[in-house]
């Protein structure tokens, strides 16, 4: 059975190899440092284990890199549940300096409350448990937070897609109190199109 690789911890493991390689410390020298075995150290490189944090910070201080592999460990758990084809999307959104979304359907991924992306998921996935669903709204929270200094936030959005319960009214309510306030602060545009909206088109051939 061929071994299951993980991509989103491929590059840890890879930053792993370079600097234990640069070092010249062997897999089982460097699991005695941090307090793991040769076989977690050489899974960890191949990108078919996850490491804990504990690793990363035992991997900082094993290399004296000041934090390196901690910080890369956070920013690739944020990622672990990113689904894989979206991954390089994710990289590109984070170095950004202008961001356009048009959405018919639902309120933009980046600003959904956690109440609102939570019930929105709990329903389009339905074979994921409660702590998976978590994981996701957790990722998905984290996507406003970790874009590039002030890039250009514009949002097209159908009034369908404000006016669409999901979840309950509270969930809604909180929704649309979260959109206020990003707009007040400045920080996003927003234009909705009205669902009576004249067909521009159809204007023009007549």
């Amino acid at each position: 059975m061929a071994e299951r690789s993980y991509p989103t911890w491929r590059r840890f493991g890879s930053e792993l190899r370079n600097r234990r390689t640069l070092a010249g410390i062997s897999q089982g020298k460097l699991g005695k440092k941090v307090n793991t075995s040769t076989a977690m150290i050489s899974a960890v490189e191949r990108g078919t284990r996850a490491p804990k944090r504990e690793i990363a910070e035992s991997l900082d201080t094993a290399f004296s890199t000041g934090g390196t592999f901690t910080r890369l460990w956070i920013d690739l758990a944020a990622q672990q549940d990113v689904p894989e084809w979206f991954i390089d999307a994710l990289h590109l959104e984070r170095e950004a300096v202008e961001i356009r979304e048009y959405q018919m359907t639902l309120v933009p991924g980046l600003l959904q409350t956690p109440e609102y992306a939570r019930s929105m998921m709990r329903h389009g996935r339905p074979w994921d448990d409660a702590e998976a669903i978590d994981r996701l709204v957790d990722s998905r929270m984290a996507r406003l937070a970790k874009l590039g200094t002030n890039p250009l936030l514009w949002f097209v959005v159908d009034e369908c897609a404000i006016r669409r319960l999901v979840g309950d009214r509270e969930v809604m309510r909180c929704q649309l109190a979260r959109l206020i306030n990003l707009l007040e602060d400045g920080k996003v545009r927003i234009q909705v199109i009205p669902q009576h909206a004249p067909n521009i088109r159809a204007c023009q051939v007549q």
